[in-house]
C-alpha cells in the first residue's frame, strides 16, 4: 500500500475541503440512499375503520374520526381523541389505565424486560418491532424499576419468612436449629466482579431462607471521586450522601464470606432460626467466619460437604496427576474419558450408600477396581454380587450370561499412582461429611435464575441487582403465582392470558421436574 493511500480499516472518510467527515454508518443508513417513492405510506388503522362505521350519539351521523394526540403520549399509553366531524361532540381517553403514578401499559413492559435481563434499550427495540409507541423515557423506566423493587422485595421477604416458619417443629418460642446450603455467585468471572450475591437454602424444604446482595459500586461516589477528600465541597457532598449504593468494601472473593456472615448474624432476629449445619463447597473461608457465631448458645456450626463438589475433586485430582506425570495420559492409560468415568462412579458410590460410611468406602474402592479391570486382569472381586448388581460382570456371572465386555482398563503401574488419590478421597474425615447425600444443586439453580434477570454483559447498579435477586427468589419459592401476587400489589388486573399463562408455566415446571427425577432414578 502506498504511503499516500487512505487505510481501509478506518470508519471515516478522508476530510475534504468544504465537506465534513462522514462515518460508515452515515453512508449506509443515510436517507439519501433511499428513493422517496419506495418509502411505504402509513395505512389507515383497523380501529379508525371501525369507528367510521358507528353513528355519533349526538347527531346520529356516520362522522366519527379517531385520532392520536402524539404530543401528549405517556410512554406506551397513547392519548386518543374521538371526534364527530358533523357536530362538536368529542371524547378523549388513554389506551391504558393509571395505576398509582404510572400507566399499566408502561409498568408491565418494565417488569417484562427486567425478568428477561433487558433494560430500556430492549424495551425500545421491542416496541419498535411490535409497531407500538415507544416505552417511557429512561428516567421513567428507572423510576418504575424502583417501584417494582419495593414490591418484589416485600413479597420475597415474606416468602422467605414463611419458608422459615415451615421448619418450626414445635410450639416453643426458642430458635429452631436447621441445616442450610450456602453459595456465593458473581456477576462476572474471575476476581474483578463488582456485584455478587449469597444465597441460603433450606436442606429440609428446598426453599430460599435468606439472601444478600453485595456491590462495591456506587454511581454517585464514582462521580465525586475526583474531589479532594479534604476539601469543603467533598465534605458537603459526603454529608448529604446518605443513600450510598455500595454496601461492601473488599475484593470479589471476599463477598461470599461477608454475605454468609451477615445472613448468620441476623438469622435469629429475622427468622428465629439457627443454621447449625453448614452445607457448602470445599472453600472453608465462609465456614470459618460463622463456625462460632452461635457460641454464646453453646452451639458450634457443623460443616457438611456438597457431594457434587466432593465428586468433582476426583476429576480435578486425577487431571492434576495426569498433568504432572509425563506419559500418564496416552491411549490405554489415564485418558480424559476414563477420568470422567471414574468421577461418575465415585459419585454413584456416595449416593448409593447414604448413611453408611463403611459401605461407602467399599463401594468407592470397588468402582476403581471395576474401571481398572480388563480381560487379562479381572478385578471385580470387590463389586457387589448377584443378579441385581450394578457390575455387569457379576450380573452375568449370577445369570449365567455373557453380555459384559471389558474395556482397556488401567495398567498396574498407572493403577498404583491413582490409588493414593482414592485413599485420600476415601478418608473417614471427608466421607463422614457426605453421609447426608445432599448437594448444592438447588443453589446453582437459583444462581442461574438470578443471572437470567441480571445481564452478565452489562454492569448494573444495586437496585437492578436486588430486583433480579428478589425476583428470582420469588419464582424459586412460589413459581409464577408470584406474578399474580405482584400485579395485585401494583393494583394491576392480571388479565385472562396472564392468569392462564402463569398456571401453564407452573404446570410445565412440575412436569419437567418429575420427568427428570424419574430419569435420574
Amino acid at each position: 500500500m502506498s504511503r499516500n493511500e487512505p487505510s481501509c480499516s478506518t470508519d471515516m472518510e478522508p476530510v475534504q475541503e468544504g465537506n465534513p467527515a462522514k462515518s460508515a454508518s452515515f453512508r449506509k443508513l443515510s436517507k439519501t440512499a433511499v428513493e422517496a417513492d419506495t418509502v411505504p405510506k402509513p395505512s389507515q388503522s383497523t380501529a379508525k375503520q371501525y369507528f367510521a362505521l358507528l353513528r355519533c350519539g349526538d347527531c346520529g351521523e356516520f362522522c366519527l374520526v379517531l385520532g392520536e394526540d402524539e404530543h401528549n403520549r405517556k410512554g406506551c399509553a397513547s392519548k386518543l381523541r374521538l371526534t364527530c366531524q358533523n357536530c362538536d361532540w368529542k371524547h378523549i381517553t388513554y389506551t391504558s389505565k393509571v395505576q398509582g403514578q404510572s400507566y399499566e401499559v408502561n409498568r408491565r413492559p418494565v417488569y417484562s424486560m427486567r425478568t428477561l435481563g433487558k433494560g430500556h434499550t430492549g424495551a425500545r427495540k421491542l416496541c419498535l418491532l411490535m409497531n407500538m409507541p415507544p416505552p417511557p423515557t429512561t428516567r421513567a423506566f428507572t423510576k418504575n424499576s424502583r417501584t417494582l423493587l419495593k414490591h418484589v422485595k416485600e413479597i420475597a421477604t415474606k416468602s422467605m419468612g414463611d419458608s422459615a416458619k415451615e421448619l418450626k417443629a414445635d410450639t416453643s418460642d426458642g430458635p429452631t436449629n436447621c441445616g442450610a446450603s450456602f453459595d456465593g455467585t458473581w456477576q462476572r468471572r474471575g476476581f474483578s466482579s463488582l456485584n455478587g450475591c449469597v444465597t441460603g437454602i433450606s436442606i429440609d424444604t428446598g426453599k430460599v431462607l435468606d439472601v444478600e446482595a453485595l456491590t462495591v459500586s456506587c454511581k454517585q461516589c464514582k462521580l465525586h471521586d475526583h474531589l479532594d477528600k479534604d476539601s469543603e465541597e467533598y465534605s458537603l457532598w459526603k454529608a448529604d450522601h446518605n443513600d450510598c449504593k455500595a454496601n461492601f468494601r473488599g475484593s470479589a472473593p471476599a463477598m461470599e464470606p461477608e454475605g454468609v456472615q451477615r445472613i448468620f448474624n441476623r438469622s435469629v432476629e429475622t427468622h428465629n432460626i439457627r443454621y447449625t449445619e453448614y452445607y457448602g463447597d470445599g472453600d472453608c473461608k465462609s465456614f470459618n467466619r460463622v463456625e462460632k457465631v452461635y457460641e454464646a448458645d453453646n452451639i458450634i456450626v457443623k460443616k457438611k460437604e456438597c457431594i457434587g463438589h466432593v465428586q468433582k475433586r476426583v476429576g480435578d485430582s486425577l487431571r492434576k496427576l495426569k498433568r504432572d506425570t509425563p506419559g500418564l495420559g496416552s491411549k490405554g492409560k489415564l485418558t480424559d474419558a476414563l477420568i470422567d468415568k471414574l468421577q461418575n462412579y465415585y459419585g454413584i458410590a456416595i449416593r448409593s450408600n447414604v448413611g453408611n460410611l463403611e459401605q461407602m468406602r467399599k463401594a468407592i474402592h470397588a468402582s476403581l477396581m471395576h474401571c481398572a479391570s480388563n480381560e487379562a486382569r479381572v478385578l471385580h472381586d470387590h463389586c457387589p454380587t448377584g443378579s441385581t448388581s450394578w457390575c455387569k460382570y457379576q450380573k452375568d456371572k449370577a445369570d449365567h450370561t455373557n453380555t459384559f465386555k471389558h474395556s482397556a482398563g488401567l495398567p498396574l503401574e498407572i493403577l498404583a499412582k491413582v490409588k493414593p488419590v482414592y485413599v485420600r478421597l476415601s478418608e473417614a474425615s471427608l466421607l463422614g461429611k457426605c453421609l447426608h447425600g445432599k448437594t448444592q444443586n438447588q443453589n446453582e439453580s437459583l444462581n442461574a435464575m438470578i443471572w437470567q434477570r441480571v445481564p452478565k454483559e452489562v454492569h448494573v447498579g444495586r437496585d437492578i441487582l436486588e430486583l433480579g435477586l428478589y425476583d428470582a427468589v420469588c419464582h424459586f419459592n412460589m413459581g409464577y403465582s408470584f406474578v399474580l401476587r405482584l400485579l395485585e400489589a401494583l393494583k394491576i388486573p392480571a388479565g385472562k392470558y396472564t392468569e392462564a399463562g402463569c398456571g401453564l408455566e407452573d404446570t410445565s415446571r412440575v412436569r419437567l421436574a418429575e420427568y427428570k427425577s424419574k430419569e435420574a432414578s
